[in-house]
Parts: structure tokens; C-alpha cells; sequence
């Protein structure tokens, strides 16, 4: 399992060989088409160049898949939510790790993006599991070598932030209050709603525990114990500027 395929063509170059090849990318090679109902078959429109690189990376993997008959599959793995293994990881700047240090230390969240935003976030342990689930069983990947992996339906960022006070009641005692940065009513109507198609994944026979507030309590848990234990240096250790972001300034 990879998530860029640098080493195809080194062992395309060592001869013949029995090789499976599983690359993870993210939903952001959609670009501008991941909106409204998004499946395998939409075209991919990624202006970022984080998103570009990714595309690139799964046309390398399908070129050698047709070329030399490696059995290959790109997962589109939508947004992950859960702690890192370890708070030295930088992924804290992520919605959840983000609203979880506001929480935890300025106890209130800001939310900067539009709250009516849509996103399809996969609790981790799902997202594990299913990519086991798909390395044993190569014999049912799609003929074109691509599938979704995300969450049974989507959310909004509000909706997302909601969840955390909810958790955060439960394991810390106290509700934080949610502020907005932007002019959009927190009620607003998505304008179009996100539909991350996983018909692919549901049809090779994969189930979903659906941990998502277990993987929110577990981030609030280690943003608790690290700050109990580095106090204001927590910002240097997870690589978060303290006062950069307009979330931590105010």
C-alpha cells in the first residue's frame, strides 16, 4: 500500500513480477467536480496542486496497470477523522485536530470556513479497515482500478463542530460554544449537497462501525494529556504557530 506509486517502474525495470499495487490518494483530485453526487466516473478537475500531484500519481499507477498487467487500485479516500499516532504528528492544523486544541485550550471553537460546507468524513478505524478489506480481496477491484472509500453520508462543517461540544460535554463537562467567522447562517442550506457515491465499496460486502464520536473523544483525550503535560509549548510540538491563525488569535 502506498500513497504514491515511486516504485512501479523500478520493479516494471527488475523483470517480471507478481505485484498488487493498492495507492492511496484523497478526494481532492476532484477539484472543482467533487460537489453534489460524486462517483468514481466523474472527471476529475483538480485545480490545487495538491490535488494535481495526487491525479498525476494515480495515472501513473493506471499507465503501468494497462502496460504491464499489474494488478493495481486507486483509492479515493475521503476525509479522515481521528487522533494521529502520536501529538508530534503535524495534522493538527485538519478540521477535527483543529477544533479539538480550540476546545481543549481556548475552550470555544471558531469556525472559519462557511459552516454549511460539506464534507464526507470517515471515522480512522473504518478507514483501516476497509483498506484491509480491500487488500484481500484484489480478486473483486473494479475493472478500472478506482474506488471510493468514505462514510455513509456527509456532513457539515457545523454539523461536524456540533458533534465535538457534544463529546466534548460527555468526556471534558462542559459545552464549548461554537463562533463564526463568516456571514453564512449556520442554518443555511447546503447549496449543493455532497454525495461521496461509495456503491463500490457497499457492493464488494464492506460494513461500517461508524466510530466517528469515539474517534472525536480519543482527539479530545490526547489534546488534554499533551496540554496537561507541555502546557503552552504545545503549539511548538504539534508544529501549530500559537498566534498565527485567526482561530487562535482571538
Amino acid at each position: 500500500i502506498h500513497g504514491e506509486p515511486v516504485h512501479t517502474p523500478t520493479l516494471i525495470k527488475a523483470g517480471p513480477v507478481s505485484y498488487t499495487h493498492l495507492d492511496v490518494y484523497k478526494r481532492q483530485v476532484y477539484g472543482q467536480a467533487g460537489k453534489g453526487t460524486v462517483t468514481e466516473k466523474t472527471l476529475p478537475l483538480p485545480l490545487h496542486p495538491y490535488g494535481l500531484g495526487r491525479y498525476i500519481g494515480e495515472n501513473v499507477t493506471q499507465i503501468f496497470q494497462r502496460r504491464h498487467g499489474i494488478k493495481a487500485l486507486c483509492v479515493r479516500m475521503s476525509n479522515v477523522v481521528g487522533p494521529p499516532v502520536d501529538f508530534s504528528v503535524p495534522r493538527w492544523t485538519l478540521l477535527l485536530g483543529d477544533l479539538c486544541l480550540q476546545t481543549v485550550i481556548q475552550k470555544r471553537m471558531i469556525l472559519r470556513s462557511p459552516p454549511t460546507t460539506q464534507r464526507n468524513f470517515i471515522p480512522m478505524e473504518d478507514a483501516v479497515r476497509a483498506l484491509e478489506f480491500l487488500a484481500r480481496r484484489t480478486v473483486s477491484w473494479p475493472a478500472d482500478g478506482v474506488i471510493h472509500l468514505g462514510a455513509l453520508r456527509s456532513l457539515s462543517i457545523d454539523q461536524m463542530a456540533r458533534r465535538i461540544a457534544t463529546c466534548a460535554a460527555k468526556e471534558i463537562g462542559f459545552t464549548p460554544p461554537i463562533h463564526y467567522l463568516t456571514k453564512t447562517p449556520y442554518n443555511a442550506p447546503s447549496e449543493i449537497p455532497l454525495n461521496y457515491s461509495i456503491r463500490r465499496l457497499k457492493a464488494m460486502g464492506f460494513s461500517w462501525n461508524n466510530s466517528m464520536d469515539r474517534e472525536i473523544t480519543n482527539t479530545l483525550i490526547m489534546c488534554l494529556d499533551a496540554y496537561a503535560k507541555w502546557g503552552p509549548r504545545i503549539f511548538r510540538i504539534c508544529g501549530l504557530p500559537a498566534q498565527k491563525s485567526s482561530a487562535w488569535a482571538l
